[in-house]
């Protein structure tokens, strides 16, 4: 029964990691422009390629503020010894009210949160929302930890 609770407890640990093995950094996120009033949710996804540069998209739908939607393409490099990510719209689909844009990021060394500016030298910052996969897999690893110390006790 011990080894079968640390292997639940090794997937658990990795599985948020190794689902996001491809793109280096993915997920759904939540960003405030200082000041504007201007409040967006988006899906971003980013690839390194070979050459070390890196590309990816923003899926925009502003929350408040204005409205906005759209797909925003963008390419540039990233800066692994200060996890400062610079880059620049490439394209558009369906978009709404979105321009192009120059970015400067910084992300946190934990992955859930970033900062920066953008070419209008407008302040922004975003927190990632989690994936209901895993706060689903977060509740039952919290349940199983609960019904293991009730049978013990």
């Amino acid at each position: 029964m011990r080894k079968l609770k640390l292997i639940i407890a090794a997937l658990f640990l990795i599985s948020p990691f190794a689902a996001n093995a491809d793109p280096i950094l993915t997920g759904e996120w939540e960003g405030e422009w200082s000041g504007s009033g201007i409040t967006a949710l988006f899906d971003m996804t980013i690839d390194q390629e070979a050459d070390g540069s890196i590309t990816g998209y923003f899926d925009w739908t502003c929350t408040s503020g204005i409205t906005c939607s759209g797909t925003e393409f963008f390419a540039g490099v990233f800066d692994a010894s200060t996890l400062i990510w610079n880059f620049a719209t490439t394209g558009f689909v369906d978009a709404v009210n979105l321009g192009p844009a120059t970015y400067i990021a910084w992300i946190a060394s934990d992955g859930y949160s970033m900062m920066g500016t953008d070419g209008s030298d407008s302040e922004w910052s975003a927190v990632r929302v989690p994936e209901p996969g895993t706060l689903a897999l977060f509740g039952i690893g919290l349940l199983g930890l609960g019904l293991a110390r009730r049978r013990k006790a």
